[in-house]
């Protein structure tokens, strides 16, 4: 009776990884710099009034970063 090692038989089961395409990876790129951007704009716009600083911080970053997240990711599953 053949003996079948253990790295063979696993390795016809995993699903291949093929990594990202070009497309993609400038999306990540893109998508970290506009977060970038977005959090130099809100530390800028937040800095006026020292007093709620870290509200007006949260309240201009938060959104702005959910939209570049969401965005990104369905840029991402659209260019598989």
């Amino acid at each position: 009776m053949p003996r079948i090692s253990t790295e063979r038989m696993f390795e016809q089961n995993e699903p291949r990884y093929e990594g990202m395409n070009f497309k993609q990876k400038l999306v990540v790129i893109f998508a970290n710099v506009f977060i970038l951007a977005e959090l130099t704009t809100s530390i800028y716009l937040s800095h006026h009034d020292q007093e709620n600083m870290a509200r007006n911080f949260l309240v201009s970053f938060i959104p702005m970063v959910i939209l570049t997240i969401v965005s990104a990711r369905i840029l991402l599953k659209r260019l598989r």
